[in-house]
């Protein structure tokens, strides 16, 4: 047994694979929800051997290659961000820089994973600040504060690339941990000698503009269908979990408090209890089933559309049932028309299916195993009948890592995630 964590036990098989890098911004990153940063200079055998250990490759953005995998057994991904060389603002190091920092690295007590000098990990963290945040995080002000800053000698000729001396950097950096400048005028007086490297920022007006576009492009909704015990929480629980890209979770199941607007909840119980009590032959009782359908579809819409401004910020929802699930359900002709024909469109479905038998096993007290079958021919007759996009997840055959990383390679592949 080991107490090791899922992101250290990665890091750990890359180094049993005979991967060469450093860990950039420490260790104390590696027991958090984040991205592990790492510094190679052999991008081509890293690529090959972290798809030998099935990575996925998310994102190739200029110095930065960014892997995902998801580990089962914790239930958490390893975000993995691999840079070739670190960018300040523009201006690129020299090959020997990503050299030097890679053979200066060192290892803990007891520990295998090499992690960038501390000379280093401070000067590359200040100018992280400097030229992307500009605010000082409390998480890093112990190592800006506390880091020795006074033997430098050795390091003059490696941020020779940069637009000042780095003395005169670290100079910045000293008067205000001595209190003579803030952290503000700190960090602004290094941001303005790259000035002529950093490229102007788009106007508040081409920002927002932007934003209201995205805003209102529509319907970006990934679905989880398939028959209860198909697998869908399962899938959905590891894909809410992904950070590339920004994913958040809709539940879109009938009625659930927890889900939706009180005043939905109240009007569905209200009519609920009405056609309870009143037979579908009366005026009545078909008034409220009425009532009830058109109030659960306005749920529905409002379940749906709350996320239009985090769609508009490039973000995922991954909607654990839809609409439409009230049609496969209950076949007829008004819930076909309300559900699927008068609903908004989802972008992509994830359909999970399987064999029905095998299914029911996971859940008797729901469908019987030959409505299981019927439920999964009714979505694969409705789903291109409505012109919906969809792939099929066999989850009684797959394993669930399989499932998984077939839907994330399909997510990515096809860029179901972008607006």
């Amino acid at each position: 047994m080991t107490d090791r964590i899922p992101q250290q036990e990665a890091l750990i098989e890359l180094i049993g694979k005979g991967v060469k890098f450093a860990l950039i911004r420490g260790r104390s990153r590696l027991g958090c929800s984040g991205d592990i940063d790492i510094l190679v200079s052999d991008l081509k055998n890293t690529e090959k051997i972290l798809n030998s250990l099935k990575y996925i490759l998310f994102e190739t953005d200029g110095l930065a290659h960014k892997f995902l995998k998801y580990d089962l057994e914790s239930r958490i991904w390893i975000h993995l961000d691999v840079h070739t060389n670190i960018s300040f603002a523009g201006i690129t190091p020299p090959v020997t820089f990503v050299e030097e920092l890679i053979a200066s690295s060192y290892t803990l007590k007891n520990d295998a994973i090499p992690q960038i000098s501390d000379i280093h990990q401070t000067i590359l963290l200040i100018f992280h600040i400097s030229l992307n945040k500009r605010i000082v995080d409390d998480k890093y002000k112990n190592q800006i504060y506390k880091s020795n800053l006074s033997n430098l000698e050795g390091i003059y000729d490696s941020y020779s690339f940069l637009p000042m001396p780095i003395k005169m950097y670290i100079s910045t950096i000293n008067d205000m941990r001595n209190g003579v400048i803030n952290e503000t005028i700190a960090f602004n007086n290094i941001r303005e000698t790259f000035k002529n490297n950093i490229p102007a920022k788009p106007s508040i007006f081409n920002r927002v503009t932007k934003r209201i576009i995205k805003y209102f492009h529509g319907n970006q909704a990934i679905l989880v269908l398939g028959p209860d015990g198909s697998g869908k929480s399962t899938l959905t629980d590891a894909l809410v979990k992904l950070r590339w890209p920004s994913i958040r979770r809709q539940y879109m199941g009938p009625v659930r408090p927890s889900e939706m607007k009180k005043y939905f909840h109240l009007l569905l119980k209200l009519f609920g209890s009405v056609r309870e009590k009143y037979p579908k032959s009366s005026l009545v009782g078909t008034f409220s089933r009425i009532c009830w359908q058109i109030t659960c579809y306005f749920d529905f819409l409002e379940r749906l559309y709350r996320h239009l401004w985090f769609w508009g910020s490039n973000g995922v929802v991954i909607f654990d049932r839809y609409a439409c699930d009230m049609y496969f359900r209950k076949p007829t002709k008004l819930n076909e028309l309300l559900y699927f024909k008068f609903f908004p469109r989802p972008k992509f479905v994830f359909l999970c299916v399987g064999d029905a038998e095998a299914i029911y096993k996971r859940k008797p007290e729901e469908l019987s195993v030959s409505m299981i079958a019927k439920t999964i021919e009714l979505y694969r007759q409705k789903l291109p009948e409505y012109g919906i996009k969809y792939i099929e997840l066999d989850t009684t055959v797959l394993s669930p890592e399989k499932v998984i990383d077939n839907a994330v390679r399909n997510l990515i592949n096809n860029n179901w995630y972008r607006t």
